[in-house]
């Protein structure tokens, strides 16, 4: 439970809900190449005190989305 009330998971499903089926697919795939993309700049902050400025991950969203 996050502290708005509702869950990642829980925000997921409601929101694809909204969608077109075919947006869907799309739409599964942004948020998990997102949560993936913050969990490693994660992973690099805390392990190798590496930071990218969150402008530079979301380029870096982009660009891996572009290759998906």
């Amino acid at each position: 439970m996050s502290s708005l009330g509702i869950s990642l998971i829980d925000w997921w499903l409601q929101s694809k809900m909204h969608l077109g089926q075919q947006l869907r697919k799309g739409f599964d795939r942004l948020l998990i190449l997102g949560s993936w993309s913050i969990w490693k700049e994660l992973n690099q902050r805390v392990f190798k005190a590496v930071v990218v400025l969150p402008t530079a991950v979301a380029s870096m969203i982009i660009k891996e989305g572009d290759r998906w």
